[in-house]
């Protein structure tokens, strides 16, 4: 029977107690004696594959102390055992106010990854409440903060809608926080955590579950996410991710992206298109809604350029107009609709000389039935969950087709349309955990999206200093490449909860401005727009042209929007 000395490490921020004969680790805060986290292993990070456990015969425990400038050091190796054998290693970094594991293993054959798991089941995880960034919109009040009892939630992305977020929890116990995640880019699809009152059936971040397992080779190390437990005493979960972010910007995973970087332009209210597309299809078809291709149809070269003029007849503030879908002959080939727009670069020349920023709206994923990148099937994959055939990034040659349209999009040469930014759509959980394993930078949903925003933003870096990408996930990761954030929202009937999104945005993603999804509904639109302004936002309307567009709406959206710029 293997006995490893027992360690306690007291930090200022917490408490961390390993047990090794025990098989136990515990991470408590220093301001509270009930633990948040019992753990009936000894690791912070471990492998989950199907038909393996851990091992603890033969394995090793180290602590190196700390020296006056660096953390305390933990390093624990242990086995695996069963279907496969191989190695296990954590080393968990010890921190005044975090701590933070880096894992490692190798295998003796291919095989399967499931996830790598937090805690075993069994553990136990007491706190009062537990604050998630999810990819849900109008559940258990906009899905963000949980009770303890029965937890079962995942900052994946299983709404097709949105887009997978920060892979990262608030645990609150009394006025102590704990703020749990993610801080590498990894290939994971979101942390979860379900809990049967305060015992833990699964605490991990997941690869693809246990059906579509993350492909391993034999003897190659797999590197786990970097997990990172921040413990403050900040007032709210907003200043706990806040604070989570700012460590991450200070240990040079991430960059910033400062407002001195933007242009006045970019901070004007933005004009949609959609708003208006969707509501003169409905007033053609009687008032209910229309299709898809009705809506698309609404959309023309002419149609945008006379909201233009109006806009500037009307002395309406906007410095942005998006052309929204409808510009396009299909999804996935992304070619102009001639019969609708004979003339993207004119159209855009008569907007810039009217003072206008263009940008255009772009799903870089979708595919539609009928497309003729569909008979390209090397160029695929799917179906996805959703039954979606979707673009294949993973592919070389698909990556450089959509790097030339990106090329001309941006390029202002004469063949190209001199657009001053993307409007990114439907970035929601298209990207299926079936990759060939020689593609896996661009494996899983964060590290897909956090390339295409890459690969948008040099191309565009090309012919503008000040290229706008607009549409987010508030993952930190996409700092460096996007001017405004919002996920895929209307509030319609709902204005109350806009409130908090300028704070999670800064918190998340520092630099980034807010600017939420318009509102069909017209009156709607004026306290959307004085709520978006008061909280520092940028206003967004997409309906001034339907007709239950009133004068006195014009009139009062009018003085609304006449003010300067944010300011930078």
């Amino acid at each position: 029977m293997l006995t490893m000395n027992s360690v306690t490490i007291r930090q200022p921020g917490y408490i961390l107690a390993i047990e090794p004969d025990k098989q136990r680790l515990t991470i408590s805060s220093a301001t509270s004696a009930t633990p948040y986290l019992i753990s009936s292993l000894p690791l912070l990070l471990f492998p989950e594959i199907a038909g393996v456990d851990i091992a603890w015969e033969g394995a090793t425990f180290r602590h190196l102390p700390a020296s006056t400038d660096e953390a305390s050091c933990l390093r624990i190796t242990a086995h695996l055992h069963g279907a496969l054998t191989g190695v296990v290693c954590n080393e968990i970094y010890c921190h005044a106010d975090r701590l933070i594991c880096h894992a490692e293993y190798t295998a003796d054959r291919e095989h399967g990854l499931a996830s790598w798991q937090l805690a075993p089941a069994g553990s136990t995880l007491a706190m009062e409440t537990a604050h998630a960034m999810i990819g849900e919109a109008y559940v258990n009040g906009n899905g963000r903060v949980f009770p303890v009892a029965d937890i079962k939630v995942s900052t994946a992305s299983h709404n097709w809608g949105y887009f997978p977020n920060a892979p990262r929890l608030v645990l609150r116990r009394g006025t102590s926080l704990a703020c749990v995640g993610g801080t590498s880019l990894a290939h994971d699809f979101g942390l979860e955590l379900a809990c049967d009152g305060n015992d833990i059936r699964y605490f991990r971040f997941d690869y693809g579950g246990q059906q579509t397992p993350f492909p391993v080779r034999a003897q190659a190390p797999e590197h786990s996410p970097r997990l990172q437990w921040l413990f403050t005493r900040e007032q709210s979960d907003v200043q706990a991710h806040a604070t989570f972010t700012r460590s991450m910007i200070d240990d040079g995973i991430i960059s910033p992206k400062h407002y001195l970087t933007e242009a006045d332009c970019w901070l004007r209210p933005w004009y949609c298109t959609w708003g208006d597309e969707v509501g003169l299809a409905r007033a053609m078809n009687g008032g209910t809604m229309a299709s898809g291709e009705c809506v698309k149809a609404m959309l023309t070269q002419e149609r945008v350029l006379s909201i233009a003029r109006f806009i500037r007849e009307e002395e309406l503030n906007f410095g942005t107009i998006i052309i929204d879908e409808g510009w396009q002959d299909a999804r996935g080939d992304w070619n102009l609709a001639r019969e609708r727009f004979p003339d993207m670069r004119g159209l855009v020349d008569q907007l810039h000389a009217m003072d206008f920023q263009v940008a255009l709206w772009w799903a870089p994923l979708l595919t539609e039935p009928g497309a003729a990148i569909r008979s390209q099937t090397d160029l695929l994959r799917g179906p996805t969950k959703h039954q979606e055939f979707v673009l294949d990034y993973t592919n070389p040659c698909l990556r450089e087709h959509i790097s030339r349209k990106l090329d001309t999009w941006f390029s202002d040469a004469p063949s190209g349309w001199d657009i001053d930014g993307i409007k990114l759509d439907f970035i929601a959980e298209k990207i299926y955990p079936t990759p060939q394993v020689e593609d896996r930078e661009w494996y899983g949903e964060e590290r897909t999206i956090h390339h295409i925003y890459r690969m948008v933003h040099d191309i565009a870096s090309r012919y503008t200093s000040l290229p706008f990408i607009w549409g987010s996930s508030y993952n930190p990761h996409l700092s460096p490449f996007i001017t405004a954030a919002a996920s895929e929202e209307r509030f319609d009937s709902d204005l109350a909860y806009l409130a908090d999104r300028p704070a999670l945005v800064e918190a998340l993603l520092p630099g980034a401005h807010w600017c939420p999804h318009f509102t069909y509904d017209p009156v709607v639109s004026l306290d959307f727009t004085r709520i978006v302004q008061a909280l520092g936002g940028i206003p967004q309307i997409g309906t001034l042209v339907t007709p239950d567009v009133t004068p006195a709406v014009i009139s009062e959206l009018r003085s609304l929007l006449a003010y300067d710029p944010l300011p930078v």
